[in-house]
């Protein structure tokens, strides 16, 4: 049982100085997948972060 991300979307978006530029767009089941795996790391990882850490901690406010 291994997971396998599927196909993504590319849509060329246009920039301010002319040009174009690609986006690429997870489909749903990508990111359902995403978003499980990152409740995941964070029920694991912030209990453990210190209170003096610099890095983005969810819902703290410094």
């Amino acid at each position: 049982m291994a997971y396998k991300p599927g196909p993504v979307r590319q849509t060329m978006i246009p920039k301010a100085s002319g040009g174009i530029r690609p986006l690429g767009i997870s489909n749903f089941e990508d990111k359902i997948f995403q978003k499980m795996t990152q409740k995941l790391l964070e029920s694991i990882y912030e209990p453990i972060f210190k209170e003096n850490s610099y890095g983005f901690i969810l819902n703290r406010v410094y």
